[in-house]
This record gives C-alpha cells, sequence and structure tokens, in this order.
C-alpha cells in the first residue's frame, strides 16, 4: 500500500525533497505529459511511494542482520515482547535447553470467548524445514496450537506440512 500524495504548498514540498533528497534517485527528467499539478517549482513532486519502497527495504534488511547478530535466547526474549504487543498473555519463555521444541507458551484471549493457547518456536536461522514443523507438532499439549517463527525462509516442504489438514495446524 503506497501513497502518492500532491503537495501544493511550495514550502512543505521543499522541506520534505530536503528531508529526503539523501535517499532518492532523481534522474533530472521532465515528463511532458505528467498532470502540471505534480511540480514544485519546476521539479517533479518526489515519487514517495518509492521513498517509503526503500526506506522499508533498506530497514528490513537493517533489522534482519542486527536479528541474525542476536544470539537464540535474545532472539527468543524478542518474540515474546512481539507477542505481548500482539495481545497474548501468560506469556512464558522456556528454559534455554531440554525445552522440548518449544521456546514459548502463551494465551491470547480471542474475543472474550476463547482462550487460544499457542506454543511457539523461534529459530534464528536461514532456512527451516520439514523436520522443525514436525517435532513442533509433537511438542503440542492438548489444545494447543503451534506457531513456528524464522528470521530466515521456510522450505516448501516446511510449508505443505504447517498446512496439513488432518494434522495440529502450524502457523
Amino acid at each position: 500500500m503506497g501513497t502518492n500524495l500532491r503537495i501544493r504548498d511550495p514550502k512543505v514540498a521543499a522541506e520534505l525533497e530536503a528531508l529526503l533528497a539523501p535517499g532518492l534517485k532523481q534522474n533530472g527528467a521532465v515528463n511532458e505529459f505528467a498532470d502540471p499539478g505534480l511540480y514544485i517549482l519546476g521539479v517533479e513532486q518526489l515519487n514517495l511511494d518509492s521513498a517509503i519502497k526503500q526506506s522499508r527495504h533498506k530497514a528490513a534488511i537493517e533489522l534482519s542482520a542486527c536479528i541474525a547478530a542476536l544470539n537464540p535466547t535474545a532472539f527468543e526474549w524478542l518474540f515474546r515482547s512481539l507477542l505481548a504487543e500482539l495481545g497474548y498473555t501468560n506469556i512464558e519463555v522456556t528454559k534455554p535447553s531440554n525445552d522440548g521444541g518449544v521456546d514459548l507458551r502463551a494465551t491470547l484471549f480471542a474475543g472474550g470467548i476463547a482462550n487460544l493457547k499457542t506454543a511457539v518456536q523461534v529459530k534464528r536461522t536461514n532456512s527451516v524445514g520439514r523436520p522443525v514443523v514436525q517435532a513442533l507438532r509433537g511438542s503440542l499439549s492438548a489444545h494447543e496450537s503451534g506457531l513456528l517463527v524464522t528470521s530466515g525462509l521456510f522450505t516448501d516442504g516446511a510449508k505443505e506440512e504447517a498446512s496439513e489438514p488432518t494434522r495440529a495446524a502450524i502457523a
């Protein structure tokens, strides 16, 4: 989702341009077919969508690098904070070793109707495969759903296993 804004106040446009100019690539060409309302002081209005996408991409790369540098326990505690922000309660980070494949346990009180108990496995790796999904599923207690989080990617096998309709779902 992006935003294309017409900035008609030249003062605001100039300040915005000055702030964003270091991160933007400008070709200097003027499109003769463009809407004249998109020009500010003879310069084409900044493409905010492009600037936002570039900024988000840069932030994602920097965040990935920070997460990759975390030790596994710190990554678990980082995700614990995220669960709290999402509204989970009773969040417990399990002991670092012999945790049975579950790094966190938490409860989400959904719509005033149900307590959704969730077992979470957090992997700070480049790739997560089918065996990790199977191990998490095997660690679930009764009435518990599974959530698998990675700083990397899920293999096709992991995705297939997680969505297997005859087994406990793993998100």
